[in-house]
């Protein structure tokens, strides 16, 4: 059992705007008690005009490092003493490890993503990514890291901006290619993965879907990032359609598993997390 809170107790926070709705601290301090490591996890709503100053104090009162949520994750790399690989790749960070005062920048949604496709065995596949925008780029990262990608085409509202990206993970050596998003029937067709990086179906508007149900279909794996709903309308029509889903709540899981590990150097439980995880999301749904 985690012992009481006391002045030896250490501290972990989720910083974003807003935060209310994170279930990090439910399987982040399920794995804390597990491991029975003194510590707990908390969230802190932070102003994207006060992130600076949230930063600079977390650095000088002993936090043992923080994760990062929207819409800071890019703009708190300039406040990063140093930078994993990850998050150069990424060019965004999402968890920080304090290391005696000196901030050190990660992305673990790249390993995220790729450990949630690694259960679904999918290989030598063909890639529509919905959105260009940062989670975009750490799925592409994520999938880079899976190997025998055959193909990768982000399809977004802004063209130009798909374009962008685009290129840049094309230098990495990753074959991707921009597509509008009126072409997203003909794109879907020739793809095996779909992954759906946008908002869209995010509560409360959990009955809305980026995709037409009629474009899913069986031998396909969809994974969608929103996971509030856990279960959202791309996922249940992809369902109903024979394909392989994949939740982003296992996405969210997986990275913060990663997080945990760089932050105590300790394996967590990770079946422990997923089941609170999913619990804790079940409950919310049903309240």
């Amino acid at each position: 059992m985690q012992p009481e809170i006391s002045a030896r107790t250490r501290f972990l926070l989720l910083i974003g705007d807003p935060v209310e709705h994170s279930l990090s601290p439910v399987f982040q301090n399920a794995a804390l008690r597990k491991e029975g490591i003194d510590a707990i996890y908390l969230t802190a709503r932070v102003k994207p005009e006060r992130l600076g100053i949230a930063v600079r104090g977390l650095s000088s009162i002993g936090c043992v490092g923080f994760n990062v949520t929207m819409p800071h994750k890019v703009r708190i790399v300039e406040f990063m003493d140093e930078l994993d690989e990850s998050a150069m790749a990424a060019g965004a960070v999402n968890t920080v490890k304090n290391v005696e005062g000196r901030l050190v920048g990660y992305n673990t949604d790249c390993k995220g993503v790729s450990e949630a496709l690694a259960r679904s065995d999918i290989r030598d596949f063909r890639a529509a990514v919905l959105g260009a925008g940062g989670a975009a780029r750490a799925t592409c990262i994520g999938l880079e890291s899976l190997g025998h990608v055959q193909s990768i085409v982000l399809i977004n509202r802004t063209y130009e901006t798909a374009v962008e990206l685009a290129a840049l993970l094309s230098k990495r050596g990753l074959p991707v290619k921009a597509a509008r998003w009126d072409e997203m029937r003909s794109v879907l067709k020739e793809s095996d993965l779909l992954i759906n990086t946008t908002s869209r179906g995010m509560y409360p508007d959990v009955e809305d879907s980026p995709v037409p149900k009629e474009c899913l279909r069986p031998g396909m794996v969809v994974l969608d990032l929103v996971y509030y709903p856990w279960r959202t309308k791309l996922l249940r029509d992809a369902e109903s359609a024979g394909s392989t889903t994949v939740t982003g709540l296992e996405v969210l899981v997986y990275q913060g598993a990663e997080s945990f590990r760089i932050w105590f150097g300790r394996e967590p439980d990770v079946e422990l997390m997923m089941s609170v995880a999913i619990e804790a999301a079940r409950l919310r749904e049903t309240a």
